[in-house]
């Protein structure tokens, strides 16, 4: 396992490279190297980091706090990445179909 900032990597052959933990509305209570977290309307979040990637070559596990009710008919939830660079990227959470804010996000971008 490798170690960066102080966090054990799950992805040993990649190098931990950014971490945030933010609510949804975008308000970063942790990061590393993590410059900003917009959230422009619900459910779409820009991220852009304090020092780019290499290039736009990044993976991110995200992690997140998912406030659907159990045991209803609520679709699962589902993301996209648009707008990827090695300065950042969008993040688009959706019940499905519409947008959503999912509660509080932690994420890792590992290059």
């Amino acid at each position: 396992m490798l170690t960066a900032g102080g966090a054990t990597s799950k992805f040993p052959m990649l190098s931990l490279k950014a971490s945030a933990y933010c609510d949804a509305f975008g308000t970063i209570i942790k990061q590393q190297n993590v410059a900003s977290i917009t959230r422009s309307t619900a459910g779409v979040y820009a991220v852009v980091f304090t020092v780019a990637m290499a290039d736009a070559n990044f993976f991110i596990d995200l992690k997140f706090n998912w406030r659907g009710s159990s045991g209803s008919a609520t679709p699962q939830p589902a993301m996209s990445m648009t707008a990827v660079s090695a300065a950042g990227f969008q993040l688009n959470l959706y019940n499905i179909t519409t947008a959503q804010d999912w509660g509080n996000l932690y994420m890792e971008v590992y290059d």
